[in-house]
């Protein structure tokens, strides 16, 4: 898919140090979106989600409801359970093993910023799949610090 197939839009938030954050959705027509990727700073709506924007006064799309409701959203934070450093390519390495093995639970995730992940869960197991996250990190090396429910 190319680039030109994806919109980007904004949501206004209520975080600590961002007030509006941008994500890649694409165009079904008139006012309908489907989000792309997994909000970090909101959840308002979540990836796979089909939401509802409206122009702003500069004609920016902007959220303004989410139609249908599939995901709902979570924050992680992980460490790595190993004595040494390990560099980035053997972190990430860890890191898509453990990403796959979510996939394959139909869990989504995104790597936020360095010890954060963002994840989707489907909203009718949401609970069920979060408590699945610890045994799969373990499978990648990866010891789940904490996770945060939306």
């Amino acid at each position: 898919m190319s680039e030109s197939e994806y919109t980007k839009i904004g949501i206004d938030c209520h975080h600590a140090n961002v007030s509006r954050e941008h994500i890649w959705t694409k165009h079904l027509g008139d006012k309908r979106y489907e989000v792309c990727n997994i909000p970090a700073f909101t959840n308002a709506c979540s990836i796979d989600d089909i939401i509802e924007c409206e122009p702003d006064d500069e004609g920016y799309p902007m959220f303004v409801k989410t139609l249908e409701k599939k995901r709902r959203n979570a924050i992680l934070a992980y460490e790595v359970e190993e004595e040494e450093d390990l560099n980035r390519v053997q972190l990430g390495q860890r890191l898509g093993v453990f990403i796959r093995a979510a996939e394959e639970h139909d869990i989504k995730m995104e790597r936020a910023v360095p010890g954060v992940i963002s994840v989707a869960a489907l909203v009718d197991s949401y609970d069920d799949d979060l408590a699945k996250l610890p045994d799969l990190a373990e499978t990648a090396k990866i010891r789940i610090a904490a996770i945060e429910k939306s």
